[in-house]
């Protein structure tokens, strides 16, 4: 198998049994590794988050709110820290954006050194579009784009 996703894994596969580690490559149907994921049934998965907003309009809540662990959201690693949470929910009542980009700045800072994921890269994307489009804007992560900022004249 070539694809990009299937390397990087045996690459990791290899660099781990060097350091005396056993890693099970196991391939899933999304909807089997979804299902599996929501109940916290693994020890490690490989997937990846991205976000449709542009950064200052993101919302992290689903992901890394304590709350929204188990049923309730998409913190499937059950995930707790009182800091990121009290962040978490300051930067949703925030209208001021230099506050609520220095609070998303802590929120990431937290988030990364409690190695609560593994981060290994952001793939590159080329995004297109046709010219007819004003007010059109890219910006990372992905990049992400706002439809609603977009219009024709």
């Amino acid at each position: 198998d070539t694809h990009p996703i299937t390397q990087h894994l045996l690459w990791m596969k290899d660099n781990l049994k060097k350091l005396g580690i056993e890693m099970t490559i196991r391939k899933m149907e999304w909807p089997a590794l979804l299902d599996a994921t929501e109940k916290g049934n693994f020890d490690v998965v490989r997937l990846g988050w991205g976000l449709s907003s542009p950064p200052s309009h993101q919302d992290n809540y689903q992901i890394w709110h304590s709350s929204q662990s188990g049923d309730a959201g998409s913190n499937h690693i059950a995930y707790a820290n009182k800091e990121v949470d009290g962040l978490l929910e300051s930067i949703r009542k925030e209208i001021d954006y230099e506050k609520r980009k220095q609070m998303q700045m802590r929120l990431q800072d937290v988030i990364f050194n409690d190695h609560a994921y593994i981060y290994l890269w952001m793939q590159a994307d080329l995004r297109i579009y046709n010219k007819k489009w004003h007010g059109v804007r890219f910006s990372v992560p992905r990049p992400s784009h706002a439809l609603n900022e977009w219009y024709q004249e």
